[in-house]
């Protein structure tokens, strides 16, 4: 199993199975039963899944370097398009417009979920990104690099935080802080970088 997502309203999980390349949703409500829907098709070999900010489309990722989007109750692809690299990880911004999309080791870029076309490229490969909640702002954290970045919606360089140890996932909070979460041996609590 490959990727894993909550629906917006905590009821459904979204996973992607990547052996056949299969999105399968779960009931998780105290109600369901289980395997809500099984979505078949490209993109395959299926490497990161997420749940539209409605919740009522999915959104996965291959290794063949497509980006699918889903009606869960349908099983209908209503969009594939292209990107340019295969996709460890994506997000897609809370008004539902932009996908940004992660590869192992290429820079981070984001594409209009309507066109299909890429917005930018941001100049930083890694391993995690999350989307502010107002969506104005992209966070993308590198390991290797033992940076992360904070980019608007225009690929435009708003701030870059670094760690020695590594970042190894990124996560805005509610009122708009980004935090970063060290990867080390040892359990380490995420340390907070402050907007000023």
């Amino acid at each position: 199993m490959r990727g894993v997502a909550f629906s917006p309203d905590g009821n459904r999980v979204l996973t992607g199975n990547a052996a056949i390349s299969t999105a399968k949703v779960w009931d998780v409500s105290h109600s369901g039963d289980a395997e809500w829907t099984n979505v078949r098709g490209d993109p395959s070999w299926l490497m990161s899944v997420a749940f539209s900010p409605s919740g009522r489309e999915l959104i996965a990722s291959g290794m063949d370097r497509s980006v699918a989007v889903w009606d869960p109750e349908t099983g209908e692809n209503i969009k594939t398009f292209e990107g340019n690299r295969s996709t460890l990880d994506l997000d897609a911004s809370p008004d539902g417009a932009l996908i940004a999309m992660m590869g192992d080791s290429d820079n981070a870029s984001v594409w209009d979920r309507a066109t299909g076309e890429e917005v930018f490229t941001a100049q930083l490969g890694g391993n995690a990104l999350d989307w502010n909640p107002d969506g104005r702002l992209l966070a993308i954290a590198s390991f290797e690099e033992g940076r992360a970045i904070i980019v608007d919606r225009s690929g435009q360089k708003v701030a870059v935080f670094s760690d020695a140890g590594g970042v190894a996932d990124v996560e805005f909070s509610r009122t708009v802080d980004c935090w970063q979460r060290r990867a080390t041996r040892r359990k380490s609590a995420p340390t907070p970088w402050h907007r000023e």
